[in-house]
Formats: C-alpha cells, structure tokens, sequence
C-alpha cells in the first residue's frame, strides 16, 4: 500500500506486508472454513479492500469477473465552486501488481451469457456453489 506522506506533500509512503491482524481479545469463535467471495465490475472502492484482505488473510476464493479498479480513499479538492477528486493512496497485490485502474482479477472467472440471464440464472453464485461442492466433495451444502 502507498499513501500520502502529511509531512511531504505530493510524497507517499510505502507500507510493505501490510496485513490485516486478529485481536487477542477477540472473544468469539473465529470460522476457519473455505470463504467463497463473490465479485463483479459493480465491486468497487472498500469493497475491493474487504476482498483482497480477505484473499490474503483467509482460506477464501474470489469467484467473478474483475472488479472496478477503484480502491483507495477519495480525495475531493474544490476548484472554482466545483469540486475534483483523487484517490490518495494505492493498493498493490502480493506480487506488487498495481491494481488502481485494473481492480482485482478473481481466481475463478464466471460469465454470464444472454441464455443464462434470460433464464434467471446467476453463473457467479453458480460458480461459487460448484467450487464449493467440488472441495468439500459433498451434494449439498449447510445454508447459513
């Protein structure tokens, strides 16, 4: 993650390994099972934060097409009675890939086609649901 360094402006900060921690004094039950998240281009913004941490953090799968590219902390600056915006830091995937601009490609891609949509059908919850089924080898799954 870079952000704004306050001390230098127009400077940023690198911050390497950045990960997100459990507290000890949690108190509840942590779930330790698989985590399917579903994602689209409509995943933007925290939203893409909440999935990569919890691809990075969690035993999960990103299931979906690529999202929005829109992460990090808006800015606005007002211009002449309008208002311009910026986002002012930046998140970059494991292997140091930017993902401003490009968003969060899933681990397992699910389109849906015009005979899918038609039937009422949703190929990303579709996918997720066969993933799930595939790794735990079982017919049905528990619905929470």
């Amino acid at each position: 993650m870079v952000y704004p360094d306050p001390m230098h402006p127009g400077a940023f900060l690198w911050r390497k390994n950045f990960q997100t921690t459990i507290p000890d004094s949690l108190s509840c039950a942590i779930y330790k099972g698989k985590i399917v998240v579903l994602i689209n281009e409509s995943t933007q913004s925290g939203l893409e934060t909440i999935a990569l941490e919890i691809r990075n953090n969690c035993n999960s799968t990103l299931v979906g097409r690529s999202t929005s590219g829109a992460l990090g902390r808006v800015t606005f600056v007002p211009l002449l009675g309008q208002r311009a915006s910026f986002s002012n830091f930046a998140l970059f995937s494991a292997d140091g890939t930017g993902l401003q601009r490009k968003g969060i490609t899933p681990d397992i891609l699910a389109y849906p086609t015009i005979e899918t949509i038609k039937a009422g059908k949703d190929e990303i919850l579709d996918a997720g649901i066969n993933y799930l089924k595939k790794t735990h080898k079982c017919a049905t799954l528990p619905m929470l």
